[in-house]
């Protein structure tokens, strides 16, 4: 099963590429390589471990991955937008761009759904609600990378990753899982 996780990334390795974000694309491969390892050598069931298995969940690593990339990225986008407009301003512009990129796919799917789908009113409340708590977390985010740099506001941003099991368990009493808590003491540090 290994030779099915030898993909090339020599392209990464050579001596051209001297760059900070080539290199951390080259540790995020052999990171991901490695964990498809474990996963296959583990004592895991060896159906999960079939090369469609591993190609389509090498296909989903990568694009999250990719995804990470683009959002730690942005980072440098927002403070520099910050700093050169109002806080609101930049939000309002991110939102209402993300707003008209979704208004065609939500046109097409109700177009697709027999019966269409309506929001039950009752919805409009919750639905509200997570607005209100959306504009100002985004709104407070915005203000704070103003005062402090854009890999500080990454890694206090990234750390809801960590604060979910805990308010889980706080407010609904749910347990988390042992690799959260490992999370959680990691962050902690």
């Amino acid at each position: 099963h290994i030779k099915h996780l030898n993909f090339d990334v020599k392209w990464l390795e050579g001596p051209r590429v001297q760059d900070g974000a080539s290199q951390f694309v080259l540790i995020g491969f052999h990171l991901i390589r490695v964990i498809h390892l474990i996963l296959c050598y583990d004592g895991a069931n060896l159906d999960q471990c079939s090369t469609l298995y591993l190609i389509m969940r090498l296909k989903a690593d990568l694009i999250l991955f990719i995804v990470a990339i683009i959002w730690g990225s942005a980072f440098v986008a927002q403070r520099v937008a910050g700093q050169l407009g109002s806080v609101y301003l930049f939000n309002g512009a991110r939102y209402i761009l993300a707003g008209l990129v979704v208004i065609p796919f939500a046109i097409h799917v109700r177009q697709i759904t027999n019966p269409p789908y309506n929001i039950p009113p009752e919805q409009y409340k919750w639905m509200s609600i997570a607005g209100v708590l959306l504009f100002v977390a985004a709104a407070l985010q915005q203000a704070g990378m103003l005062y402090t740099t854009a890999g500080n506001a990454g890694f206090i941003t990234s750390l809801y990753v960590v604060l979910v099991p805990i308010v889980l368990f706080l407010g609904w009493r749910e347990k988390p899982h042992w690799l959260a808590m490992i999370a959680v003491a990691l962050a902690g540090i």
